[in-house]
């Protein structure tokens, strides 16, 4: 099987996307696992930031909108990988039943 590559997923919807393009988005042809590493960052930086938060040290309003986008970026990449790897799946199928 070859490796899979994410799909183009959008993501901030709220931060001015056009129907047409899109201000932000995971793009198509990244290596899935390269995506699935961002999104571990992106996830492991909200940990943090909540584990300060629970720790006594609070949140103010930028922090928590600042996770709130942090995880709806991590979603996005995850969405992407998981989709090109069932694209992925579904072609290595296809072939094989071509064989």
């Amino acid at each position: 099987m070859g490796q899979a590559m994410t799909i183009q997923n959008r993501f901030c919807a709220f931060a001015g996307d056009t129907k047409e393009v899109p201000l932000f988005s995971v793009n198509a042809g990244v290596p899935a696992n390269s995506a699935l590493e961002s999104a571990s960052c992106l996830l492991y930086t909200v940990q943090r930031m909540l584990t300060s938060a629970a720790d006594g040290k609070g949140m103010d309003e930028v922090q928590s909108s600042a996770v709130l986008i942090l995880v709806d970026q991590a979603k996005a990449a995850l969405d992407a990988a998981w989709e090109g790897i069932d694209d992925a799946k579904d072609l290595l199928l296809t072939a094989r039943s071509g064989e």
